[in-house]
């Protein structure tokens, strides 16, 4: 955050929060005409906590939450429906093409991306939690009990993210099979 531009972080929230309300407030009228619809938000684990060096784009993710659930309680009764996507490590060059808090590109995969969930999988489960009509769907794998442990130890998260967050999936994993290692997909 402290070596990241202000015109940097304008240019997240652009994209990854105002594209997505643009959108929505051209669709909603429509869709409260027809009585119906579903708009589902693609999140991301920072939009569920903060961590190192991503302080811009976890903004931007946090603000899509508020707006979404907001705009959940204000058009449900007009039958429209709102299913958050709270993908982990989903197996895509996206880190490749990140912006970097001085406007360059990121320009690599770090190893806990490239073992990530196949987008295909990734897909699957975003259809099916949309058919499902679920309100959120975290979707990926270990990674996904930092949630919780957010919501129950967030102490706990907080240290770990402070560490190395790149690792914190390793450890997890780690933790979380007791020491039998699951491999890449």
């Amino acid at each position: 955050m402290v070596d990241t531009t202000v015109a940097i972080d304008q240019r997240l929230m652009a994209v990854n929060y105002f594209g997505p309300v643009v959108l929505t407030k051209a669709l909603l009228p429509a869709m409260l005409q027809r009585g119906a619809g579903c708009f589902v938000v693609i999140s991301s684990l920072s939009g569920k906590y903060g961590g190192p060096q991503l302080s811009s784009y976890a903004a931007s993710k946090h603000a899509l939450h508020g707006f979404f659930e907001s705009l959940r309680a204000e058009v449900h009764a007009g039958g429209i429906r709102i299913t958050f996507i709270v993908p982990g490590f989903v197996r895509t060059p996206i880190l490749s093409s990140a912006v970097t808090g001085g406007g360059g590109t990121y320009g690599k995969m770090l190893a806990v991306q490239e073992q990530g969930m196949d987008p295909a999988e990734c897909a699957r489960q975003t259809l099916q939690a949309v058919a499902r009509g679920k309100e959120e769907a975290l979707v990926g794998g270990s990674e996904m009990y930092t949630v919780h442990l957010k919501r129950l130890f967030p102490r706990l998260l907080s240290a770990l993210l402070r560490h190395h967050p790149m690792k914190l999936r390793d450890k997890l994993v780690s933790m979380l099979s007791f020491g039998r290692r699951r491999g890449p997909p």
